[in-house]
């Protein structure tokens, strides 16, 4: 979301959903205090509970819903956000397994019908070292690979202390 309201002058947040609406403005007080104007969300559009991105994605004025959501739910919130003609940006991965891979191949099918677009979030897929290696392997100047292993080390993934009550 916050290199979404620095890319793009056109761009305003105006609704969130979290589980926890107090977490969803807990961000959305954080996002402002950054991109100021840019973030329209006033508490009557920051929605929580297992159903807030539907409400998000009937919101009148969105147009294209951003999900950061839990991987293990994103393919039906992909596929209702089509359905209700939106466009989508979904962090990977967006399935996890055949069932939510069919979810978003419905869900692509249908955008391919009504014109809406789904992009997933990439990483590295433009940084000039993975590139450059690319390149030299297409090109062939380190002969034919023959295997490939592949790692990934960052500091872990996120992790919340339980909270009382």
């Amino acid at each position: 979301c916050n290199d979404s309201l620095t890319i793009n002058d056109n761009v305003r947040l105006v609704a969130m959903g979290n589980l926890r609406a107090d977490k969803a403005k807990q961000k959305r007080d954080q996002l402002a205090e950054v991109h100021g104007e840019k973030v329209a969300v006033d508490d009557a559009n920051v929605f929580g509970g297992l159903d807030a991105y539907e409400a998000v994605i009937d919101h009148p004025d969105v147009d294209c819903v951003l999900l950061t959501t839990s991987p293990g739910f994103r393919p039906w919130h992909i596929e209702r956000a089509v359905k209700a003609g939106k466009h989508v940006f979904a962090e990977k991965p967006v399935c996890l397994d055949a069932e939510g891979w069919h979810a978003c191949q419905r869900a692509h099918d249908l955008a391919v019908k009504n014109g809406t677009a789904i992009v997933t979030g990439t990483q590295y897929r433009r940084q000039s070292n993975y590139v450059e290696a690319i390149e030299k392997i297409n090109a062939g100047i380190i002969g034919e690979p023959m295997s490939a292993t592949a790692r990934y080390c960052s500091t872990g993934i996120w992790y919340r202390e339980r909270e009382p009550g």
